[in-house]
């Protein structure tokens, strides 16, 4: 399920099967100190395709190919945009072992030299497949201007084997993005870093950790006054909220009240209303209890009369 090269690193036959306990602990052989956050399978099979193509073109060409398991780090930003286009050669600023896209079989050498002036917190080690056929050793500072490897060779590499430089499209394919975080001063701690200090005695990279913490330091200082003004803004709108729904809340009680108010004048009017009907009825019954007492009185006063002007006949 393994096969293993001159320079000691496995690659797995079926890269699917790979877990991700394995690529942390294969990163951590080289770069224990990384703190990794998460890790993503690239999954493209258009990239794959073109990958493995140029690989059967290159065995056309070559004896023999290496595929190397290599590591690329870069920002997340920078990462997600690769996804897309690729790891694009043509976009190479710092070619110290020629204008490609670098990789490194050591994942703390290519976090300490990779790009920091982002000021990006969150970093991605892309975990690479690498097809390297022929090589070329760059001495001095010939690689700034070598824009495609010498000869017949299809990588150019460091002195110190370290870094290897690819130029030629579908020659890589990333298999998986190691998400870690990693802050200016972790920079002091590489053994990188402690190589170079204990060699010439001054290290020449110093100054620019120090500037990179400094750095670090006003970008936290503008982030919390950032922060601070933001919370500031916050509270000021939640009070105004607060004071708005006061506002709103005083209006629906005062609104309420004079409904409560306008049902109240409401009820007395129709009970008036209804007491006046009430008066009027009486006063009608009243009235038609005398008329009635008038008339009575009226054919009680006749009815003697009439008695008294009748003729008996004997």
């Amino acid at each position: 399920m393994f096969s293993k090269h001159a320079d000691g690193i496995l690659l797995k036959h079926n890269y699917e099967y790979y877990q991700y306990y394995e690529i942390e602990d294969q990163v951590h052989e080289t770069f224990p100190r990384c703190r990794v956050d998460q890790i993503r399978q690239i999954n493209d099979p258009h990239m794959y395709g073109m990958y493995l193509l140029r690989q059967s073109e290159m065995l056309m060409y070559n004896n023999a190919v290496e595929e190397r398991m290599l590591y690329h780090v870069t920002t997340e930003k920078r990462g997600l945009q690769s996804l897309e286009s690729g790891l694009d050669w043509r976009r190479t600023k710092r070619s110290k072992y020629g204008r490609g896209v670098s990789f490194s079989d050591d994942a703390d050498y290519a976090d300490y030299y990779a790009d920091y002036s982002t000021g990006e917190e969150r970093r991605v080690i892309l975990v690479c497949m690498v097809l390297v056929a022929k090589k070329s050793q760059v001495v001095g500072n010939t690689g700034f201007k070598l824009h495609v490897p010498p000869g017949s060779a299809d990588t150019t590499v460091s002195p110190n084997g370290r870094v290897y430089v690819k130029y030629n499209d579908f020659e890589f394919y990333p298999l998986f993005m190691v998400y870690y975080r990693r802050k200016p001063e972790d920079r002091l701690k590489s053994r990188y870093f402690n190589a170079k200090a204990n060699n010439k005695g001054n290290n020449p990279f110093k100054p620019l950790a120090l500037n990179e913490i400094q750095g670090r330091k006003t970008f936290l200082e503008q982030q919390k006054r950032q922060n601070d003004e933001y919370q500031q803004q916050l509270r000021r709108q939640q009070q105004q909220q607060q004071n708005d729904e006061r506002q709103r809340q005083l209006r629906r009680q005062q609104q309420q009240q004079q409904n409560d108010e306008r049902q109240r004048q409401l009820r007395r009017q129709q009970q008036q209303l209804q007491n006046d009907e009430y008066q009027r009825q009486l006063r009608r019954q009243q009235q038609q209890q005398n008329d009635e007492r008038q008339r009575q009185l009226r054919r009680q006063q006749y009815s003697p009369r009439q008695e008294n002007s009748g003729c008996q006949i004997l």
